[in-house]
């Protein structure tokens, strides 16, 4: 049985997959822009193929300890950047750094919200409304957590 939902999304919301997108093969940074712009990697492989310096030059630069991200690479070889990226751009706000990101899960193209999560959401707003009707249970708790050992690591 399907039941399709609307969701009110109070708060930031990031639920990621397994993916993950790097600043050094999977996209470039338009700070103009505010967006990251997806790479083609069938075209970056043409690029490369064509000219073996370009990726022996690529590779020995990312063996380096101050790597370039992929545009600043580009940027350097007088590449545009036209030539290997797709129509897809993600926006931004804040500061990326050289950083991965980590899209949203999806599944067919489409982000979803993994009935795992929503459980768990359920869950903890129910704890929470506990918690907050009782107060004898919210001091119980407290008072365990205060008395249990810390964990040892290593």
């Amino acid at each position: 049985m399907k039941i399709k939902l609307e969701v009110k999304v109070l708060s930031p919301v990031h639920i990621g997959g397994d993916s993950k997108l790097s600043p050094y093969l999977d996209f470039i940074k338009d700070e103009k822009e505010h967006i990251i712009r997806l790479v083609n990697h069938k075209k970056i492989d043409m690029l490369f193929q064509a000219n073996e310096n370009l990726i022996t030059s690529y590779t020995n630069m990312m063996n380096n300890k101050n790597r370039l991200t992929l545009g600043e690479f580009l940027n350097r070889e007088h590449i545009p950047f036209e030539r290997i990226l797709t129509e897809k751009s993600i926006p931004y706000d804040g500061k990326l750094e050289k950083r991965e990101i980590s899209p949203f899960i999806k599944s067919s193209s489409r982000v979803y919200i993994p009935g795992s999560s929503i459980k768990g959401s359920i869950r903890t707003a129910l704890a929470y409304y506990q918690v907050k009707q009782n107060e004898k249970l919210f001091t119980d708790i407290k008072d365990k957590i205060h008395l249990s050992k810390p964990i040892k690591r290593g």
